[in-house]
């Protein structure tokens, strides 16, 4: 069932339950050091603010549909970016895309920065319709045991 909930500069009409019942599935996940290790810190490192968003949308932030990492100035950090998906439709807010990504149509919440969008890419099959797409940007500890990749 859609519910009308508010995130930051959005309004949004998501289905929470369809969304979480989706995260559930089993998903191919990449399982090279440094995608693993946002899987780490996505499970156990995300500050509350994040958390909540994840939460309200019903994303299992362990899941993102794409992943990227890049190397920081500083070494014990890298750089995320990608995409969760979810069941909704913006009702008003800005849009994003993986191209037009600005301080217009994203927000940052503790050095995560997002934005909403319905530019769809690497939906995984049968995600429910309508679909939305979170696109993000963190910077996240190295936090594996064994060295990051170069």
């Amino acid at each position: 069932m859609m519910h009308q909930i508010k995130i930051e500069k959005w309004t949004l009409k998501v289905d929470i339950e369809k969304t979480k019942e989706f995260y559930k599935k089993e998903f191919d996940s990449c399982r090279c050091p440094d995608c693993r290790n946002y899987y780490m810190a996505a499970s156990s490192e995300l500050k509350p603010a994040i958390s909540n968003i994840f939460s309200h949308l019903g994303i299992n932030p362990v899941k993102p549909a794409h992943l990227s990492a890049y190397p920081t100035e500083n070494s014990d950090f890298l750089l995320y970016n990608g995409h969760y998906h979810f069941v909704g439709k913006v009702l008003k807010g800005p849009l994003c895309t993986t191209d037009h990504f600005t301080e217009e149509n994203t927000i940052e919440l503790d050095d995560f920065n997002l934005g909403i969008s319905e530019e769809l890419l690497f939906v995984p099959e049968g995600f429910p319709e309508p679909i939305l797409q979170l696109e993000f940007e963190i910077k996240v500890p190295w936090i594996l045991h064994e060295k990051k990749s170069n």
